[in-house]
């Protein structure tokens, strides 16, 4: 009795169908896995800015600010003033930053929105925020400048900094996670990013 096998043909079709079910899926996957990791940086973001807010109460209500990194006060950057109230420093790192870390030194995942709390002493204080629910305290970003080896820990920056920061931090679906004022954290179109931390004509910058 003779047993008929697969045509070449025929192993081609199937192979062809399951390139294009990968091709189909592979993103999908990719997209989850990233969602996964937004979700991760979030819970980082909603606990550092809830360190701030218990850092906020223990000086009258007084901001960090960015603090000062490297040179002459490594220990005031924003990052070393809040550890007491974090324990865990790996959440200063996102998930999906792949690059190269040294907290201490300023070149955390996250960036201090400085424009609206102040970048160094004085600070402003938590009830200066008219809208402290609409105001941007920290969010994902890309410290370029503390990378080169500046002594800046702010997430705001000036331009083109900003927009190199905006672009390198869109790391979770084109987008950021924000932490605001309040405590709430919430994740951000990139196109989004630009007005929430450079201040000036929008509503969710507004002390």
């Amino acid at each position: 009795m003779s047993r008929r096998g697969f045509t070449l043909i025929e192993l081609l079709v199937v192979i062809a169908i399951i390139a294009i079910l990968a091709a189909i899926l592979f993103p999908v996957f990719a997209r989850a896995r990233e969602k996964a990791r937004q979700s991760s940086c979030s819970s980082n973001a909603k606990q550092l800015a809830l360190g701030h807010l218990m850092y906020v109460q223990d000086y009258d209500e007084m901001f960090s600010g960015r603090g000062k990194t490297g040179g002459v006060v490594p220990d005031r950057s924003w990052m070393k003033l809040i550890e007491p109230y974090i324990k865990n420093t790996q959440i200063f790192i996102c998930p999906s930053d792949s690059g190269p870390h040294a907290w201490r030194d300023g070149t955390s995942s996250y960036g201090i929105n400085c424009r609206a709390i102040g970048a160094d002493s004085p600070c402003y204080r938590l009830a200066d925020l008219t809208k402290p629910a609409e105001t941007a305290l920290l969010q994902d970003h890309d410290n370029a400048c503390a990378k080169a080896g500046a002594t800046c820990a702010c997430g705001c920056g000036g331009v083109p900094s900003l927009q190199t920061r905006i672009a390198t931090g869109c790391r979770h679906n084109e987008g950021a996670n924000v932490a605001f004022c309040d405590g709430h954290v919430k994740w951000l179109k990139g196109d989004q990013l630009n007005p929430v931390l450079n201040g000036g004509q929008n509503p969710i910058y507004n002390r």
